[in-house]
């Protein structure tokens, strides 16, 4: 089996390392937080860019740790992303130096939606690509 293979139809090993790393990032969500808060590591203006893509990994990691690839691994990893975003938001209105925005919530939802949506449509599509191949192998062979 491929590595996206592995990922899109994770097993029991793979998603218990998907929850551990989606937890690890949400815990460093909150140490960069307050590095960046006195330091400015990031380049100007792109923390849209660094929002977006941080949530899309913390979502895949979700989508994979629930291990169904539908409609509900979708959902559940958007919404907890959401919630996370919120929280997120919540701590830099109250952290000095930080400041909450709604447009960083904003680019987590979308970086978590454009990512669960990916997966989704990718496992859908490697399903049917996967599909197609075993039809011509059996018509090859004889047996349809």
């Amino acid at each position: 089996m491929s590595v996206i293979q592995s990922l899109l139809h994770p097993g029991r090993p793979l998603r218990i390392l998907a929850v551990i790393g989606a937890i690890g990032l949400f815990c460093l969500l909150f140490v960069l937080g307050a590095i960046s808060a006195h330091r400015g590591w990031l380049p100007a203006n792109t923390d849209k860019i660094a929002h977006f893509f941080y949530y899309a990994g913390i979502a895949s990691l979700i989508w994979i740790a629930d291990g169904s690839g539908g409609v509900r691994a979708r959902w559940l990893a958007i919404g907890l992303t959401a919630m996370l975003g919120v929280a997120d938001e919540l701590v830099q209105h109250w952290t000095p130096e930080r400041q909450a925005s709604m447009f960083d919530w904003v680019a987590d939802v979308l970086g978590a939606t454009l990512a669960t949506l990916t997966l989704e449509r990718l496992r859908a599509f490697t399903d049917t690509s996967a599909g197609s191949s075993l039809e011509r192998s059996e018509v090859r062979r004889g047996r349809r």
